[in-house]
């Protein structure tokens, strides 16, 4: 850590106030495998989750509506909010995604101080979190974004790179201009103001989140792709024909990262 970042996380630490912690998951039904479990380990540091769903996919297909109420059934403990998708509406996709986190701030119910921005394929470890907060970890920071592995094709294939898309901030600087931002989670944590830091891991520098975008069968990562938003970025259909050719080859088509196998935090 440079001179910089210490003095940011001194600061950030001084007069660490209470951690109480609202969570807001945004889901749709591509990510039924880990939502169970994003919403058991959030319901381990937040005091109220909210999953957040919209009526369609992004491209504007139906939602599985009889299994969007089977995942309500199944987390009686998370309150679900639904938002309309207008398939009609010019937009670019970054102002549904913004949308869906708006209506979910607009949800809470509780007087929590922090919110927690997750993605339903994004678990964090509850117990750590926890700890985390516990020791003052929320500080007087406004953002902070915490390290997180990432994975690809199975559980058990880890990229040796960390990502940071998980988001703790807060409530109090949550303005729709700040939500609905041209960068989605970049532009809440640049808009909060500071102190704010990336990176962030737990007791003893455990990372404390796992994201599982593409852990998929061929099958779930060619539906993610032909119904999110991002379907006409890239020749995704190529790609995962290419990739599911053959065993897995320690790379992924979508970063590039580098793997290693390891046991699964969740088995997917």
């Amino acid at each position: 850590m440079d001179v910089c970042s210490k003095l940011i996380d001194w600061l950030g630490r001084l007069g660490s106030p209470p951690a109480s912690v609202s969570a807001v998951i945004s889901y749709c039904t591509n990510d039924y495998r880990f939502v169970g479990e994003c919403v058991a380990q959030a319901l381990r540091v937040a005091e109220e989750v909210v999953v957040v769903c919209c009526d369609h996919f992004f491209d504007g297909t139906p939602e599985d509506r009889a299994l969007l109420e089977q995942t309500r059934r199944e987390n009686p403990r998370a309150r679900f909010v639904e938002f309309p998708f207008d398939p009609g509406r010019a937009a670019p996709i970054r102002y549904w995604h913004n949308l869906a986190r708006l209506t979910g701030i607009r949800a809470l119910g509780g007087p929590s101080r922090y919110v927690l921005f997750l993605d339903a394929d994004e678990v964090v470890e509850g117990d750590l979190v926890r700890a985390w907060l516990g020791a003052g970890g929320a500080g007087l920071f406004k953002a902070q974004k915490l390290a997180s592995y990432w994975y690809f094709r199975e559980p058990s294939y880890q990229a040796t790179t960390l990502e940071e898309s998980v988001l703790l901030v807060r409530r109090d600087r949550l303005t729709e201009v700040v939500l609905m931002g041209p960068d989605e989670r970049e532009s809440i944590y640049k808009g909060v103001g500071w102190p704010r830091r990336r990176g962030v891991r737990g007791p003893e520098g455990r990372v404390m989140a796992h994201h599982y975008s593409w852990v998929r069968t061929k099958d779930e990562m060619l539906r993610k792709v032909r119904t999110w938003g991002h379907a006409a970025d890239r020749d995704w259909v190529r790609m995962i024909e290419e990739e599911f050719s053959g065993p897995f080859r320690g790379t992924d088509f979508v970063h590039g990262y580098q793997y290693r196998t390891v046991e699964p935090f969740i088995r997917g």
